[in-house]
């Protein structure tokens, strides 16, 4: 499994209706407007990193305004170190998990629900 930011280049008046449509897609965690040689970042959900390059040529690409899809894979070996989807909340059962570096707790980042508290130093 991979984590992928994808960097969307569309035309700029349609920035908002190109981010609307990417949110409410069930591959995506989150859709944010950037300003400057992209539009649009786009978080995508911890998949495969070929179901990845398919989602971003099947749809992405493939939205009307959409100019260019760049995507970032993060290195797997790196996933648990940012926290991402290491673990499954218990109260609201998102897979967004979160390490707050300064006091070493796994936070869930859609309820606020502190996971685990205080990591070792190695864990972090």
């Amino acid at each position: 499994m991979s984590a992928a930011f994808v960097l969307v280049n569309c035309d700029p008046n349609y920035q908002e209706l190109v981010i609307k449509q990417i949110a409410t897609m069930p591959e995506v965690t989150e859709a944010a407007p950037l300003y400057g040689a992209y539009e649009c970042i786009v978080k995508v959900k911890n998949l495969k990193q070929n179901q990845i390059r398919k989602f971003v040529k099947d749809k992405i690409r493939k939205l009307n305004k959409v100019r260019s899809a760049f995507t970032l894979y993060l290195k797997d070996d790196l996933i648990g170190n940012f926290g991402y989807r290491t673990k499954k909340c218990p109260k609201c059962h998102s897979m967004d998990i979160i390490i707050d570096k300064n006091n070493g707790e796994k936070l869930c980042e859609e309820c606020g629900f502190v996971v685990s508290e205080r990591l070792s130093e190695n864990a972090l």
